[in-house]
């Protein structure tokens, strides 16, 4: 972490004074002319987008504090500067995680106390992992459970049904004592509303001198409270989960690649990147040049995302130098990348199921050497190519591949993310319970390095970890069930850091990832704003006009429908989301 950031994240909350919440619905990028479509409405005067050189501009800033946050010189010794090892790698700007080769040695203590008074708690949260081992049979959550002095229970909700399932928990009235408001998935309709009427206010613990009590909490990036949405009209509903920001990255084989294209070879434009493409497809081996998952709001196939970054597309919405909101498909950066990926998939350069992959198809694909360049997340996505792969015979290894300009005079762009994995709500309770849940909250986000990390990371030692020989904790067949899939991160967590056990490069290249391609980060005004319009209407409006640009690069439909698209989608509701997202950061400013 730069110290910069660490004093910026000392100093703490700068309340904004939004109107609603929204969670990771849209993206942003730089300004490209808008197609024939009528003028947009126009945002507040001066505003601007995000710069990688520092966390904001005006465009999503209007962040004033409303309560005396400690400042850096009078904050009290956290428990970051007490207990977390010095980094291998320390952050070199911006948005640059710290870095670790292999796990600190002598893991020290953090908490002087239990957190909890010797109840119990239930939270609420999407299943992304297999099952846990239950907490009846599983000695690691008995342990935290004991060091916490609290019974935690884990109520999970498969991703299929845990949109239905909360929207019962909130209609209900039945809400447990912490739930997850996960990223991009619509959750409820006038979530503001009830977020503000049935979930705790926690205002007066976390802002001014009163995150005091809480310093692992006051570590978490205002990036990542603004960006969730996590404050309403000047008051904190949620605690956001920060990650990284690196968002969707183009991979590709680098075996193929170097012996076939050149070593490290960048390409020198679009037409040169469809030159390599058609030299890297060779039907009759069954192998073919790119190809990757659908988009997850709009189902838009072939990774379209990377190759739209390369024309300098938004990153979802942008605001542009006259204060116009302009939604992606409203550039003619978004549409010439359209028609590219149109032609690509005319040249052949696409597996002919391309139109029926996931990301399971895409990265088995990729991995089996039947895709060269593929589309894969910085974090999960590209842990999974790294550890299947290493584990192939002969073993697979993969490249990054920075955005390129696809013309001349073009910037490319990177799409970042928001900076927050989901935000967690509380019920209302009375003072002393809301405090004992920040508490373990407090608790769960101990440093990277210290002992609480490692129980809830990987468990108990020689159970579910044995240390390797540089002192990795390596997690044995029943580790990750006892521990990472009981779901502890979702809770609550330290900022992130680059590092994984028993991969010693892992951090190095990482980090080198994001020194890459955050200089080139695009992000989205209307992070940390809410439409009910999306909401409510959002997903289908996103899925009809992702089927129909499906329709148009896989040849089923002209390009020359393109215009009616984007006319489609403003008429069918994007002019009414528009003047919402317009409306909050006019308020703001």
């Amino acid at each position: 972490m730069a110290a910069s950031d660490r004093v910026d994240r000392r100093a703490f909350l700068r309340l904004v004074p939004l109107g609603g919440v929204g969670l990771g619905t849209c993206l942003l990028g730089a300004c490209q002319p808008a197609p024939t479509a009528p003028s947009p409405t126009s945002a507040p005067a001066g505003s601007q987008s995000t710069s990688p050189s520092g966390e904001s501009r005006a465009s999503n800033s209007a962040v004033q504090p409303t309560a005396a946050a400690p400042t850096a010189a009078g904050y009290p010794v956290s428990l970051l500067d007490t207990f977390s090892p010095k980094p291998d790698l320390p952050s070199t700007g911006t948005w640059i995680d710290s870095a670790y080769l292999n796990y600190p040695p002598n893991p020290p203590k953090s908490s002087t106390e239990a957190p909890g008074r010797g109840g119990s708690m239930t939270y609420f949260t999407q299943a992304v992992y297999p099952p846990a081992t239950p907490l009846e049979n599983n000695p690691s959550w008995q342990e935290a459970n004991r060091q916490l002095n609290t019974e935690v229970h884990m109520n999970f909700a498969t991703p299929a049904d845990y949109s239905a399932k909360l929207a019962a928990l909130m209609a209900g009235n039945d809400l447990p004592d912490m739930f997850a408001l996960w990223q991009g998935l619509g959750t409820a309709q006038r979530l503001s509303e009830f977020l503000q009427s049935q979930a705790a206010d926690l205002t007066p613990f976390l802002t001014g001198d009163a995150i005091r009590n809480y310093p692992n909490l006051a570590l978490i990036p205002q990036y990542s409270w603004r960006n969730s949405g996590a404050v309403i009209n000047g008051h904190v509903y949620l605690l956001p989960i920060q990650q990284y920001r690196v968002g969707p990255i183009m991979f590709n084989n680098s075996a193929i690649w170097d012996r076939e294209i050149g070593p490290n070879y960048a390409p020198q434009g679009a037409d040169d990147f469809k030159r390599i493409l058609q030299q890297l497809t060779r039907p009759r081996e069954n192998r073919w040049a790119i190809g990757g998952p659908p988009q997850q709001v709009t189902g838009i196939q072939f990774g379209f995302g990377p190759i739209a970054q390369l024309f300098g597309a938004p990153n979802g919405w942008q605001l542009t130098g006259d204060g116009k909101l302009l939604r992606d498909r409203e550039t003619e950066a978004y549409k010439s990348a359209v028609g590219y990926v149109r032609d690509l998939w005319a040249a052949g350069v696409y597996d002919p199921d391309q139109p029926t992959y996931n990301v399971v198809i895409a990265r088995n694909n990729y991995l089996a050497s039947k895709l060269v360049v593929v589309q894969e997340s910085f974090g999960g996505g590209w842990t999974d190519l790294w550890l299947r792969g290493r584990s192939q015979n002969p073993p697979a290894t993969f490249n990054f591949m920075v955005p390129f300009p696809a013309q001349a005079g073009v910037k490319p762009t990177h799409f970042m993310t928001a900076g927050f994995l989901l935000a967690n709500g509380f019920k209302k309770a009375n003072t002393d319970h809301i405090d004992e849940l920040l508490r373990i909250c407090n608790w769960l986000a101990a440093p990277f390095g210290t002992q609480e990390d490692l129980l809830v990371q990987y468990g108990l030692q020689g159970t579910d970890y044995n240390f390797d020989s540089a002192g990795n904790p390596v997690p044995t067949q029943v580790g990750p069930s006892n521990s990472l899939y009981v779901g502890w991160q979702f809770m609550s967590r330290h900022p992130w850091v680059l590092y994984y056990p028993g991969l010693p490069d892992f951090g190095r290249v990482n980090q080198q990832a994001q020194q890459s391609l955050l200089p080139l980060g695009a992000e989205d005004p209307t992070w940390g704003t809410f439409s009910q319009t999306y909401l409510a209407k959002g997903r289908s409006m996103e899925t009809a006009f992702g089927d129909g640009i499906n329709d148009i690069i896989s040849g089923r439909r002209p390009m020359s429908d393109y215009d009616q698209l984007v006319i489609d989608w403003r008429t069918g509701g994007g002019d009414a989301i528009r003047k919402e997202y317009l409306d909050q950061l006019t308020s703001s400013h």
